[in-house]
């Protein structure tokens, strides 16, 4: 991309201070790479609603981890255990084996609001996310 726009840089530090025209250029250079095309995968900034879902993996419960807010340390880093980015993957994975879903930095989501404002959606599949 030609450089890295985060205050906090380093091997597996996430990218923040990003801006979301950044954060949709680089899913489409990814999109353009010949490995990817020929595999037909396009890449794009995820909806609140599909965000949500892959953050909760599928469950139900406020968290990934269930409903006890007092493990999201074990899970996240967040304002109340960080004052700043921390390594990717430092906390436990969720149940599909995705880390940092809960915390570390912002996430750009295409849609900012989504069906999970109203109430939770166990698939984004059938909620309406802009993608018709």
């Amino acid at each position: 991309m030609g450089g890295n726009p985060s205050h906090f840089s380093g091997d597996n530090m996430p990218v923040e201070n990003l801006t979301f025209a950044e954060a949709t250029e680089f899913c489409r250079r990814l999109s353009e790479r010949p490995e990817e095309k020929i595999n037909g995968r396009v890449y794009r900034v995820p909806s609140t609603t599909e965000w949500e879902y892959a953050c909760r993996a599928g469950t139900t419960t406020s968290f990934s981890f269930g409903d006890e807010d007092w493990q999201i340390d074990q899970h996240a880093w967040y304002n109340g255990n960080a004052g700043s980015p921390h390594l990717g993957g430092a906390k436990r994975a969720n149940a599909w084996g995705l880390y940092d879903m809960h915390g570390n930095v912002q996430e750009w989501t295409f849609d900012w609001l989504g069906p999970y404002s109203q109430g939770l959606v166990t698939d984004p599949l059938s909620a309406k996310t802009g993608l018709n």
